[in-house]
């Protein structure tokens, strides 16, 4: 009997299913675990107890919105990313040690943003709680992160469906407040790859909004790179 499917075909037929693209989650993560070291960095010396009230309103601001930014991050995954892992890999993965460590983070960040209002007003006072408070917040992000991106990260590229991992993805951008948005953009393009720059938004469309952060960013750390 002759074979009439084409060598395209056959190769078609036996090309591997696409793996999902996690390269938006691993950007999240570096500009995450990236941020909270320049944060915890910044008000641990000594000069962050006496800075002049432009710089520490501006660093109490960055602040918050990071913290926005990786609230952001973790609810997507309980609520849009997570409930597809589950039910594409079923019980090949316990979710609850995640979503716990997002309620905890949650209750650590809700004391940081306490504090950094009040650094805002009182640099002098708060600069070393709010520095203890970012320093614990750093190590369970570390950990967090790294727990995410050594056991989690196998399971959803082995089993989750790509079309589905991309469509859940897709409705997290369509459901991100503009003016998270705005801030969110040009945080994520600093810790991005010349590549992942591509994916993330034009250069022409980005630059706005770069200039917006970039001025923030350099009030609230000094002049950066």
């Amino acid at each position: 009997m002759t074979n009439s499917t084409t060598p395209d075909a056959d190769r078609t037929a036996q090309a591997p299913p696409a793996r999902p693209d996690l390269t938006g989650m691993r950007l999240s993560h570096r500009a995450i675990l990236g941020d909270i070291d320049r944060l915890a960095a910044l008000l641990r010396a000594p000069e962050a107890s006496r800075v002049p009230p432009a710089r520490a309103g501006a660093i109490a601001t960055y602040v918050h919105r990071y913290d926005a930014a990786v609230r952001h991050h973790h609810r997507n995954e309980d609520d849009r990313l997570w409930p597809v892992v589950a039910d594409e890999v079923g019980g090949a993965v316990d979710l609850s040690r995640y979503v716990g460590d997002h309620h905890a983070l949650d209750r650590l960040q809700d004391a940081v943003d306490e504090t950094a209002a009040r650094y805002a007003e009182h640099p002098a006072r708060h600069a070393r709680p709010l520095a203890a408070l970012l320093a614990e917040q750093r190590d369970l992000l570390v950990e967090h992160v790294g727990a995410e991106e050594r056991h989690l990260f196998p399971v959803i590229l082995r089993r989750v469906s790509a079309a589905r991992y991309a469509a859940a993805e897709a409705e997290i951008h369509r459901s991100t407040p503009p003016e998270l948005g705005a801030w969110l953009r040009p945080w994520l393009w600093r810790y991005a790859t010349a590549d992942e720059r591509r994916l993330l938004s034009p250069a022409s469309a980005i630059q706005p909004l770069l200039a917006v952060y970039t001025a923030h960013e350099k009030l609230a750390f000094g002049p950066v790179g």
